[in-house]
């Protein structure tokens, strides 16, 4: 999952989903990925994605806290 700032321009994220979409269609990226992980990618669409982070962030405050450690770099 990718997630970008509250205030990324409508226009930016569409061109990322269709970036994601385009790269889940990619044969040899599929390929290299099944080689690299013994199965195929789950890809999300965007509007499917967005409902997962939702429900995430209304998750308890001990679960975000450790989701966000988590994600950290």
């Amino acid at each position: 999952m990718m997630a970008v700032a509250p205030k990324t321009p409508p226009a930016l994220i569409g061109d990322l989903r269709q970036g994601f979409q385009a790269m889940g269609k990619d044969q040899a990226f599929l390929a290299e990925w099944i080689k690299s992980q013994g199965s195929p990618p789950r890809l999300v669409p965007g509007e499917e994605a967005g409902n997962i982070a939702a429900s995430i962030l209304k998750a308890p405050k001990e679960a975000v806290n450790i989701l966000k450690k988590l994600a950290a770099p």
